[in-house]
């Protein structure tokens, strides 16, 4: 059952009809077919990876899809994997999504090999993506391609080196 942000029960779909209805919409949006896409599941919490290039047309597909209906971004973050090989590479940009009408939440990653070349920004789709991904700019050094204002928010400007990498210095620079 799923669960509000209050911590009521809410009557919003399951992680598993939320995967699938996340590869139908995918599907329908991007042309190509949602059934490859790698699901992983912990503690009853269920996410779906997707590719990077499809990633914006996704977000918006899923905002406006009656179903799903993810009016809002939660949160934009990254995790460091510096060993993982390709196709992957070693930084993974996750989304959390919630519907606040439907009662259901969910996530997404997106791996992103290259942090230069990045992922697309989401504040065409979620203004209130602007600073979040300004926050994992700042602390990952990932790029969001098309952001409106892509500069650190947290560390000073000049700052060399991005904090939450695994090879940050303990004690920084």
């Amino acid at each position: 059952m799923a669960i509000r942000v209050d911590g009521a029960s809410a009557s919003g779909l399951s992680q598993d009809a939320l995967a699938a209805r996340i590869r139908e919409v995918y599907t329908a949006a991007t042309g190509g077919s949602g059934d490859h896409l790698p699901e992983e599941s912990f503690r009853g919490d269920t996410w779906l990876r997707i590719p990077a290039e499809h990633s914006l047309k996704l977000l918006r597909a899923l905002r406006d899809d009656p179903t799903l209906a993810f009016e809002m971004l939660l949160d934009v973050t990254c995790v460091h994997f510096p060993r993982r090989p390709a196709p992957q590479g070693e930084f993974d940009v996750i989304y959390h999504l919630l519907s606040v009408s439907r009662g259901h939440r969910f996530r997404l990653k997106v791996a992103c090999p290259d942090p230069e070349a990045g992922v697309d920004s989401a504040c065409s789709v979620w203004e209130g993506a602007n600073l979040i991904e300004r926050e994992a700019y700042d602390m990952f050094g990932v790029r969001f391609n098309g952001h409106p204002d892509l500069r650190r928010v947290l560390m000073p400007e000049g700052t060399v080196g991005w904090p939450l990498r695994k090879e940050f210095p303990y004690r920084g620079f």
